[in-house]
């Protein structure tokens, strides 16, 4: 695991990014903040940022982004 990785700041980070942007009764959704056509690239990045946050917990650093650097040469 790496010693001190902000693990409660990645963890909030998506929790809130969903529960306000991608939830349909998220706030930023209710009070007309980001429109439709944003949700999904933010799903994507929260998808990627949880996806590296547990190659990181796992000790699979190296691995951590491999997702995010193949999406980005498409």
């Amino acid at each position: 695991m790496a010693e001190g990785f902000p693990r409660g700041a990645a963890v909030g980070i998506c929790h809130f990014a969903r529960a306000w942007g991608i939830a349909d009764d998220g706030m930023l959704r209710r009070n007309g903040l980001i429109s439709d056509a944003d949700v999904a690239p933010l799903q994507e990045w929260v998808c990627t940022i949880s996806y590296a946050l547990t190659m990181v917990l796992d000790g699979a650093v190296d691995e951590a982004f491999d997702e995010y650097v193949r999406d980005c040469r498409r």
